[in-house]
């Protein structure tokens, strides 16, 4: 008993940081105590832990959402939802609850069944899409594409009216993008109006915490203003869709930012 109170500490005094947090006991993971900070600023404006429909339904913050299955496996904290390649679009959030000035998304994500060239698209996340006038729709999205349809290929992302990816459309595989695609990897996309601090941009892609791609497209010839980065448009916020015939992808710990978060080196404490 005393070890494991000694256990917890240690975990606590991980969190016990500058910058005024409280942490919370959320669950066991491999018999170790796992301890959540929340922030007290209210900085973390979304976090599903994706565990069970109930962790969807009722978020540890943010909005509620909407599970149409109940298709949970083993992940990389508890469980993780998976989306099968016949799953698509049943987990959907409401679209505010991304910040639209500026934020980040990140999160923990496994691919199953993916290997050599991608030839198909899987998407983490898609919200805002409209299906008519895309160009001049103002939207959300991360996906492991060929093709993102604005240039570029590889992990590619879309933030407002702007577009970022390993490099331009082409032929990848997920082993060039992700090295071992078998294995779960840390994904996070970071946006803000004002510039994203240590990157040229206004949105930067992050893969296992460190900055990855470096070119990005703006449709409209200005820089980035507060009116460009206005609210997601049309469709509400869905998680996981996969094109790969037989693949899946799951996905834990999603959490949403309403500031650039550029560093990423706790992603590993729940």
């Amino acid at each position: 008993m005393k070890l494991l109170i000694w256990i917890c500490l240690f975990y606590m005094s991980l969190y016990m940081l500058p910058g005024s947090v409280n942490a919370e006991w959320k669950r066991f993971a491999d018999g170790i105590p796992v301890i959540m900070a929340i922030p007290t600023d209210g900085s973390l404006v979304f976090l599903c832990t994706f565990e069970s429909k109930n962790s969807i339904e009722q978020p540890e913050i943010g909005e509620a959402g909407v599970c149409s299955n109940n298709n949970f496996i083993s992940g990389k904290f508890g469980n993780a939802y998976l989306a099968e390649h016949k799953n698509n679009f049943k987990v959907v959030f409401p679209k505010s609850i991304i910040p639209a000035k500026q934020g980040c998304i990140e999160f923990w994500a496994k691919l199953y069944h993916c290997s050599g060239a991608i030839q198909y698209s899987t998407f983490f996340f898609i919200a805002g899409e409209s299906p008519t006038d895309i160009k001049k729709k103002k939207y959300w999205r991360m996906a492991l594409t060929d093709n993102d349809g604005w240039g570029f290929g590889g992990l590619a992302a879309r933030c407002a009216n702007g577009s970022s990816g390993t490099g331009d459309y082409g032929h990848y595989t997920y082993e060039s993008v992700l090295g071992d695609p078998t294995v779960w990897h840390h994904y996070a996309v970071v946006w803000s109006s004002s510039g994203v601090p240590g990157s040229p941009y206004n949105m930067q892609i992050f893969l296992d915490g460190k900055m990855h791609g470096d070119c990005l497209v703006d449709y409209v010839p200005i820089t980035y203003n507060p009116d460009i980065f206005n609210a997601p448009e049309q469709n509400d916020f869905q998680v996981l869709w996969t094109w790969v015939p037989g693949g899946a992808v799951a996905i834990d710990n999603m959490k949403i930012w309403n500031y650039p978060k550029v560093e990423f080196k706790y992603r590993f404490h729940h």
